[in-house]
């Protein structure tokens, strides 16, 4: 249970951080969103606005962390930024699931499979 709280407060705080950085942004825009369920341990950020006539709108970002202590990469438009941060903050692969990637796929992979 304590890695489930310590790996939460992780992806909080890595997620907060691309937040903060998505607010320096020139283009005001386009907003986003940090979204944080920590009774669950899902964590996203969104986009939400304007560039020139097109419509951003959508989730960028979705980790969720579950009681068994698994990372799961659900979604990451940072071009695999928030798994590179998370080991750089010392989690083994053997942690984080890439839920992107598909079930029969993911055995080729180091990380965790589920």
């Amino acid at each position: 249970m304590e890695k489930v709280k310590k790996y939460r407060q992780l992806v909080s705080k890595i997620l907060l951080e691309e937040y903060e950085d998505l607010l320096e942004n020139p283009n005001k825009a386009i907003k986003p969103i940090f979204i944080q369920d920590d009774k669950n341990g899902h964590y996203l950020l969104y986009l939400d606005g304007w560039q020139g006539a097109r419509r951003i709108y959508g989730c960028s970002v979705h980790v969720e962390v579950n009681e068994t202590g698994k990372i799961w990469l659900h979604l990451d438009e940072t071009d695999l930024q928030i798994g590179q941060m998370l080991l750089d903050n010392g989690v083994p692969k053997k942690d984080i699931v890439p839920g992107f990637i598909a079930p029969a796929r993911r055995p080729d992979t180091e990380y965790a499979i589920a």
